[in-house]
């Protein structure tokens, strides 16, 4: 089974250059389809003239790879200058040659097209038709494989309620963090992250309800934060979050935005899902900073430290910010 985005490229590469050495003099170029923008997308070329697509994204409506793609069924031009659907893409001169469009299909599921060329009119045989076909099947298990892993992946460091990266995820990141902050000399902070009274809005409006403010809380800390920035579930209804190059005067303001950006926010809660009724609740939360180096120079010291000031800001009435300090 193929397991990384490293083992997947070198087997494109081994496939086509298998594919070309057989074929001959011809150009092989390799689309993976993007559901979401539902274009083909050029992941790999194989010849001089192929080289022109490298990077290119085609609509599902254009040229003869999208109508393979739109059949899912392989398409042989035996000459591309007759044939309306080619794209004479680059080119100052129109091609000539002959083209099969090979879809690459799992279950049913488009993967991406092949694409193939030969300088010479009808110049591809059953025998090599046959062969492309075998090819591009080895490549829908390639990329099936791939995607699975990947999926796998992304399953085993993201919570499965909110979507955010889960507590593996942030330790890894976290050790990463502190290597780059050692080695470079800079400072980094921590935040804990705590809803308040969450086990009593599960009480009086029901664990999907909490589950809502579980979600919404978490799209807010996301929201109020830089992309460089990590925001993750600890677990309960704990957050923590990860703030790079960072001391603690910015921390705590960062932190303070986001306990201001909780309490603005109105939750619309479903208190009777059959008639649809609902009701709108406030909600605030505590948090503890610490940061790196000047609080404490290993991760399991700063995560505990970020835990006892965030404990301290829940004794002190909840709804409030503390900065870890040695008397706490």
């Amino acid at each position: 089974m193929i397991n990384s985005a490293m083992e997947v490229s070198v087997m494109f590469d081994r496939c086509l250059n298998l594919l070309r050495d057989f074929l001959g003099n011809s150009n092989l170029v390799l689309f993976l389809y993007q559901p979401e923008t539902e274009e083909l997308t050029v992941r790999k070329v194989v010849g001089a003239e192929a080289i022109k697509y490298s990077g290119a994204s085609f609509k599902l409506s254009e040229g003869v790879a999208g109508s393979a793609a739109q059949s899912k069924e392989l398409l042989y031009v035996p000459d591309v200058e007759k044939e309306e659907r080619y794209l004479h893409y680059k080119s100052s001169a129109r091609d000539q040659g002959s083209l099969v469009a090979a879809p690459i299909v799992a279950n049913g599921r488009l993967l991406g097209v092949l694409n193939l060329h030969k300088p010479e009119i009808e110049n591809f045989n059953k025998v090599e038709l046959n062969l492309i076909r075998a090819t591009t099947n080895q490549l829908a298990i390639a990329i099936e494989n791939s995607q699975l892993h990947e999926k796998m992946r992304s399953l085993t460091n993201t919570d499965e309620l909110t979507n955010i990266p889960n507590r593996r995820y942030f330790h890894a990141i976290l050790r990463r963090e502190l290597a780059l902050a050692q080695r470079y000399n800079s400072a980094f902070s921590i935040i804990m992250v705590d809803i308040d009274h969450l086990k009593d809005y599960n009480n009086t409006f029901g664990h999907l309800n909490g589950d809502l403010i579980l979600t919404g809380v978490a799209n807010i800390l996301l929201q109020n934060t830089r992309g460089v920035d990590l925001v993750a579930r600890f677990g309960g209804e704990e957050f923590i979050l990860l703030l790079s190059n960072t001391n603690k005067e910015g921390a705590f303001l960062v932190a303070e935005k986001l306990r201001n950006a909780v309490a603005e926010k109105e939750f619309l809660l479903s208190v009777n899902s059959d008639k649809g009724a609902g009701i709108t609740e406030k909600v605030k939360i505590s948090l503890g900073v610490a940061v790196y180096p000047t609080d404490s120079n290993t991760v399991d010291a700063l995560i505990e430290k970020a835990d006892s000031a965030l404990y301290a800001a829940k004794a002190g009435g909840r709804n409030c910010t503390v900065c870890w300090r040695e008397d706490l």
